[in-house]
């Protein structure tokens, strides 16, 4: 009987021991690693080389010493740590370990993963490019222009109208566009132009310009380490500012204190279009008597006179030209009159108090 006891013991903390072990593998709570590359796309040109971020799920580094790299073309592209960091050669570096020369590759665009402790990231593309002696921006399709002003009438349009610039990169007189990689598109401001890199019939090379706010400004495009030579657009510009009070009359009154009035600005551009959300700036000629309003709203603030304009400005308003465009101002400004309070004293009469006696 004790013999069949021990047995049983035995067998019993075998039992024990195995399902110990098993739970210490399923709350071992380590996840597996995630491995992020970044940046997501690279342009080089030959012979050229870049550091690159390697991550894990919690944003922290990965040791370089434990990463290995996968090129889709080895000759085209390798990867050695270079003061700390992986520096990623357009062709191949002249050593593993203490890298010093990139000896350029062919030009192709390069699958690039790297794998640690068991895990491989997603690629990332990396574009091997020659070098870019030129990039030129210029316009490919436009609407007829409706503002002249003196400029190429290419280049100018009325609010919301859009055009599409694209930019080509040469070497030695070769287009070689297709192989550098992402293109960045750029305005010098950002409140005269909308651009976009995406839509009905863009190329990859291609932005749509939109017309925004009146002005002049630049479109800039940029691949690799090269930028393109700037290229001219014009929001049509504010050519006209009238004003009007609710009743059509050029002045307005007040009792002090009363509800404000709103005076309407009509603002026309040099298509002859009407502005829904015009750049102006509004004025009153003695704050203390009346103010008013980014949108145009007049308040009675104390007896006195007063006049409200807006006007065109070139601090935000027609920026950006060369010579500098002039302020645009209304024919007349709304004249204000404030009057007093009316008047609410209750008067009483009283009696002498002497009666004559019949």
């Amino acid at each position: 009987m004790g013999r069949v006891r021990s047995v049983g013991f035995w067998v019993g903390l075998a039992i024990v021991i195995a399902g110990f072990s098993g739970c210490g593998k399923k709350s071992s709570g380590i996840a597996p690693v995630t491995i992020h590359l970044s940046p997501a796309t690279l342009s080089l040109e030959q012979g050229k080389f870049s550091g690159l971020l390697v991550t894990d799920q919690n944003g922290a580094g990965i040791a370089i010493g434990k990463i290995t790299w996968q090129a889709s073309d080895s000759s085209a592209l390798s990867v050695a740590p270079l003061s700390g960091v992986p520096a990623v050669c357009a062709g191949t570096w002249n050593s593993l370990t203490v890298p010093t020369i990139c000896s350029p590759g062919p030009a192709r665009a390069v699958q690039l993963t790297a794998t640690a402790e068991g895990a491989t990231s997603a690629p990332i593309t990396v574009y091997v490019h020659q070098h870019i002696e030129r990039l030129v921006a210029s316009i490919v399709s436009s609407p007829i222009s409706k503002c002249p002003v003196g400029l190429s009438a290419a280049t100018q349009f009325a609010p919301a109208e859009f055009a599409d610039y694209q930019v080509t990169a040469t070497n030695n007189g070769n287009d070689i566009t297709s192989t550098v990689g992402p293109i960045t598109w750029t305005a010098q401001n950002s409140t005269i132009v909308t651009l976009v890199t995406t839509g009905t019939g863009l190329l990859f090379n291609q932005t749509r310009a939109t017309a925004k706010t009146p002005g002049q400004t630049s479109l800039f495009a940029s691949a690799g380490n090269a930028t393109s030579a700037p290229a001219p657009f014009t929001t049509c510009p504010i050519a006209q500012i009238t004003l009007a009070t609710a009743t059509g009359t050029n002045s307005l009154s007040f009792l002090k204190g009363a509800a404000s009035q709103t005076i309407t600005a009509t603002v026309i551009d040099a298509a002859g279009l009407t502005l829904t959300n015009p750049p102006i700036t509004w004025s009153t000629s003695n704050p203390t008597v009346a103010s008013v309003s980014t949108a145009g709203a007049v308040a009675g603030l104390q007896t006195g006179a007063a006049s409200i304009t807006a006007a065109c400005l070139p601090a935000n308003c027609n920026i950006g030209f060369q010579p500098e465009a002039p302020p645009i101002y209304p024919p007349t400004g709304i004249g204000v009159t404030v009057q007093g309070a009316a008047s609410s004293t209750t008067v009483y009469a009283a009696s002498s108090g002497c009666w004559d006696k019949a």
